[in-house]
C-alpha cells in the first residue's frame, strides 16, 4: 500500500509540476457509500470522485443525487503487467508496472477522466434518463416506432393528437408516474386510431397499448380513441371531465382496471368498429375485463360504463358514486340484437348514488346475464331488463335492498331471483316499475324461520 501512495504521489508531483492541460479528477477515500443530499465540505461537483475502499467502487454526485460511475481505480492489471489506461473519460495515462511475481502488485490505473452519465437507448429526444418532460419529447417518443415504452417525468398540456401508426403491431407503453397529461379544449382527441375498413384494421391488430399511472384531464373531449387493439390495457388511470375518457372499438381481451373516473359524459365506451367490413357481429370489443374502478357522476351524463354489442363482459368490484341523481345510467348494455353476442356477467358492484333511468340496462335478445353481490345505498330501479325474445337475467345474492328498490322488465325477458333478502317477493307489486312481468322466478327465504322456497318455478 505504501508503495502505491508514493507511485501516485510521484505521479501527481510530475503532473502538477507544469502548467495543466485540463483539471484531474480528484479522489475522496471512504469506508462506506455515500447517502442523503449533505456533501462533504469543499466538494467540488464536477470533479471530485467518492472512493469507497472496501467494496471498491465509485460515485459522483450528479444531477442531486450520487450516481455510481467508473472511475478506472479498480480495473486490476495482470499478474506482473501495466494497469489498463483509463476508460471513457478523458484520456488517463497508463499505469505503472506492478511487482512481477507470482501474484505482482496491481498496476496504478491510469488516471481517470470523469465518466458521464449514460442515458437509456432511443433517438434523440427525452432526457438523458430516457423521460419525458415536454410536448415535444412526449409526441417524438410516441411517434417513434422503435421506442416501446414512454416515461413521463413532468406535467405536460399536450398540443396535438398522437395517431397510432396503422400498421404497428408491437408493445407501446405509456407510463406517467403520476404525472398529468392536460388535454385542451382545442384538441377533440389525444390518442386516435382509426382504419377505413376491416381488411386495413387487421394489419394492426395485434398492437398492445399499454396504459399506467397517467392523470388526465379533459375538456368535454376524448382521451383515447382505439381501433384495433389485443389485449390492451388501461390501468391505475385518473380521468377527468371527458365527453368519453376512452371510446374503443375492435379492441378484444381489453382489461380497464383501477383507475378513478371525475365526471366525464361516458367514462368506458366498448363499442363495435364501424368501419366498412365491420358490424356487431364482426368488429366487437368482446371480452373486456372491468375491474376495481371508482367513478363519480353528475345529472346530465349518460353512463359511467356503455358497452355495445360485446360478448363476454366482466364487470367486476366497481364502486359508483357521485350526485345523489347523477347520471343516467350506472352500467349500459346494448346487444345491438347482435347474433353472437350472449350475455353480461357483472358482480360486486357498489351504488353510492341513484342513477336517473337506472343502476343496470340490459338489452338483450338471447342468451343469459348474471347481476350478482349488488349493493345499492340508495332508492333505485336496480335493473332495468329488455329483450324482444327469451333471453334470461339472473340476479343472484343481494345482500340489501332499500325499501324503495326497483326492477323492471320490458317485453319477453325471464328474471330468475336467488338469495335475495327475505323481506322481498316477486309478487309485490311496489317492487317493480310497470306490471309484474310474466315467468319471473325466485329461490328465496321466508321471512318465518328463514327456510328456502322456491316460486314460479316448475319441478319437471
Amino acid at each position: 500500500m505504501k508503495k502505491l501512495i508514493l507511485l501516485f504521489i510521484l505521479i501527481s508531483t510530475f503532473a502538477f509540476s507544469q502548467a495543466p492541460n485540463r483539471k484531474l479528477t480528484q479522489f475522496w477515500e471512504y469506508t462506506s457509500d455515500p447517502t442523503g443530499t449533505t456533501l462533504p465540505n469543499g466538494w467540488n461537483l464536477k470533479t471530485h470522485v467518492w472512493v469507497n475502499t472496501i467494496s471498491n467502487t465509485t460515485f459522483m454526485y450528479v444531477d442531486g443525487m450520487w450516481r455510481q460511475t467508473i472511475s478506472g481505480l479498480y480495473i486490476a492489471g495482470k499478474d506482473g503487467e501495466r494497469g489498463s489506461s483509463g476508460l471513457n473519460g478523458l484520456n488517463g495515462a497508463n499505469g505503472l508496472a506492478g511487482d512481477k511475481g507470482d501474484k505482482g502488485d496491481q498496476g496504478i490505473q491510469g488516471i481517470q477522466g470523469i465518466q458521464g452519465i449514460q442515458g437509456l437507448p432511443g433517438s434523440g429526444s427525452g432526457g438523458g434518463d430516457g423521460k419525458v418532460r415536454t410536448w415535444a419529447e412526449l409526441i417524438s417518443q410516441l411517434n417513434n416506432d422503435n421506442i416501446r415504452t414512454v416515461t413521463l417525468a413532468a406535467d405536460i398540456i399536450v398540443q396535438g393528437k398522437w395517431r397510432i401508426s396503422q400498421t404497428y403491431n408491437r408493445f407501446k407503453i405509456i407510463h406517467g408516474d403520476g404525472y398529468k397529461l392536460t388535454i385542451p379544449s382545442n384538441i377533440d382527441t389525444f390518442i386516435v386510431r382509426s382504419y377505413v375498413s376491416l381488411s386495413e384494421a387487421n394489419k394492426g391488430i395485434d398492437t398492445r397499448l399499454i396504459i399506467e399511472n397517467v392523470d388526465f384531464y379533459g375538456s368535454n373531449n376524448i382521451a383515447i380513441y382505439m381501433e384495433a387493439n389485443y389485449g390492451g390495457e388501461i390501468k391505475s388511470c385518473n380521468f377527468r371531465n371527458f365527453k368519453y375518457a376512452m371510446d374503443l372499438r375492435w379492441c378484444m381481451g381489453q382489461i380497464i382496471e383501477h383507475n378513478f373516473f371525475w365526471e366525464n359524459y361516458v367514462s368506458i365506451n366498448l363499442d363495435y368498429a364501424r368501419f366498412i367490413g365491420g358490424s356487431n357481429s364482426e368488429s366487437q370489443s368482446n371480452h373486456p375485463y372491468i375491474a376495481h374502478n371508482k367513478y363519480r357522476s353528475s345529472a346530465g351524463q349518460l353512463a359511467n360504463i356503455r358497452i355495445v354489442a360485446c360478448s363476454g363482459v366482466e364487470i367486476f368490484h366497481e364502486i359508483y358514486e357521485g350526485v345523489l341523481d347523477g347520471s343516467d345510467y350506472h352500467i349500459f348494455w346494448d346487444d345491438q340484437n347482435s347474433s353472437v353476442v350472449h350475455g353480461l356477467n357483472a358482480s360486486s358492484i357498489h351504488a353510492e348514488n341513484k342513477a336517473k333511468i337506472a343502476s343496470i340496462f340490459i338489452k338483450q335478445k338471447q342468451g343469459v346475464s348474471t347481476i350478482s353481490d349488488y349493493f345499492g345505498q340508495y332508492d333505485n330501479t336496480v335493473v332495468k331488463f329488455e329483450s324482444a325474445a327469451y333471453a334470461k337475467l339472473i340476479l343472484n345474492r343481494f345482500p340489501y335492498l332499500t325499501n324503495g328498490s326497483k326492477f323492471q322488465s320490458v317485453s319477453g325477458g325471464r328474471i330468475q331471483f336467488q338469495d335475495f333478502p327475505a323481506e322481498f317477493t316477486i309478487t309485490d307489486a311496489n317492487k317493480w316499475v310497470g306490471s309484474i312481468p310474466y315467468g319471473v322466478s325466485i329461490k328465496g327465504w321466508q321471512t318465518n324461520g328463514q327456510t328456502p322456497y322456491m316460486q314460479g318455478i316448475t319441478i319437471r
